[in-house]
């Protein structure tokens, strides 16, 4: 256990294996510091607690592989009234097909109606906007297997991050939950990175840390 001040930020990786990429932000501090010292924890979706003053001390939840299905009703309304009092929720979509209509409680305060599951061979539009200004930018990698991508259409009053156009899906989404913030994926997290680039810029933008500007010697 580590104890973290309250003017330090806590990121909580919740997925079935390991931190995974998330732990990018922290493996190499030297060349970056946050206005806010930054931690990393993380935990297995049963590990989740049933009441959102279990998480009181988290500042930003990624849920990798979501399938909402591994999470009782009790772990669910934690973690959305965890949101609704300010905390920032990233939802990586799991392959499993239809596990987000089964939970109505999360399903109705996504920022995006869930639709089919579908599989892709490349995120051509997502890559395209990374590459933004390149005379001659080289084409996107192509997936081989094809992989699993959850086609979503963002609802009203919800931000469209970044769109798939090729797979006609609303990549990455958000919307505003009482005074926290929801954000969708409708890949995981090995598959996006694979063609949205570094995992630290990504993670960056997304939970908006801000660095410390560093005084040239």
């Amino acid at each position: 256990p580590t104890a973290v001040p309250d003017d330090e930020l806590l990121i909580l990786s919740v997925s079935v294996g390991n931190v995974g990429r998330l732990g990018d932000l922290t493996e190499s501090l030297e060349h970056r510091v946050y206005r806010r010292p930054l931690h990393i924890a993380h935990v297995s979706p049963s590990e989740l607690p049933e009441h959102w003053i279990g998480l009181e001390s988290v500042d930003y939840i990624r849920w990798d592989e979501a399938n909402p299905t591994t999470l009782s009703e009790r772990q669910l309304n934690a973690l959305i009234e965890w949101v609704r009092q300010g905390g920032t929720l990233l939802i990586l979509a799991s392959p499993a097909d239809g596990s987000f209509a089964l939970k109505k409680s999360l399903d109705a305060v996504l920022p995006v109606q869930i639709g089919e599951l579908i599989t892709v061979t490349q995120l051509q539009s997502l890559y395209d906007a990374r590459l933004k200004g390149m005379k001659d930018p080289p084409p996107a990698p192509i997936y081989s297997p094809p992989i699993p991508l959850v086609r979503c259409k963002a609802r009203d009053g919800a931000s469209v991050i970044a769109r798939d156009d090729d797979g006609r899906s609303d990549l990455i989404t958000s919307r505003r939950e009482g005074r926290g913030l929801i954000m969708f994926c409708g890949v995981t997290e090995k598959h996006l990175l694979q063609q949205a680039g570094s995992a630290i810029s990504l993670y960056e933008a997304l939970f908006q840390l801000s660095r410390e500007e560093c005084e040239e010697a």
